[in-house]
């Protein structure tokens, strides 16, 4: 009887420790209103996006960090199948995209279980500010720490 538990909490403690996640995020500290579009390529039906055609918003914690339990209404500006547009508050997040199991180095890394690297572009403005990222140059802008891809706005 103690050799069946001793295998079945082994068997769960296995199950349990090996997923992760990472996600990519938009962080927006500053005190002004961000808008933020996105254009997603059309996947295969083999393939698995890695980022989101609905993304979700956060707000931030006095530390910076996204408040989990803090969940904003997102709306989209943009109706079209493949454009994302939204406006993203001050001191929030926004989670467009995420890799179950995986490890991000670079945009155009070997992804495990057909995940595709389906963003084609992001259009960030702010203030008098457009920062313009391409699939390309993604990795100029954002840089990974603790499980988060991400690019912040102060």
């Amino acid at each position: 009887m103690k050799t069946k538990i001793l295998y079945v909490l082994l068997i769960t403690f296995v199950l349990s420790s090996c997923s992760w996640k990472e996600y990519f995020i938009i962080k927006n500290t500053s005190n002004k209103t961000i808008t933020i579009t996105y254009h997603l390529e059309e996947p295969s039906k083999s393939a698995f996006p890695i980022f989101y055609i609905k993304p979700e918003a956060y707000n931030l914690n006095n530390k910076g960090n996204i408040d989990y339990d803090n969940k904003l209404k997102v709306v989209d500006n943009d109706t079209s199948m493949h454009f994302v547009n939204i406006n993203l508050k001050p001191n929030s997040a926004m989670i467009f995209g995420d890799l179950n199991n995986d490890n991000y180095t670079k945009f155009d890394q070997y992804f495990i279980n057909s995940r595709i690297f389906n963003l084609n572009m992001i259009k960030i403005e702010y203030g008098e500010k457009t920062i313009d990222i391409t699939k390309k140059t993604f990795d100029e802008y954002f840089h990974k720490k603790d499980g988060e891809i991400k690019y912040t706005i102060k």
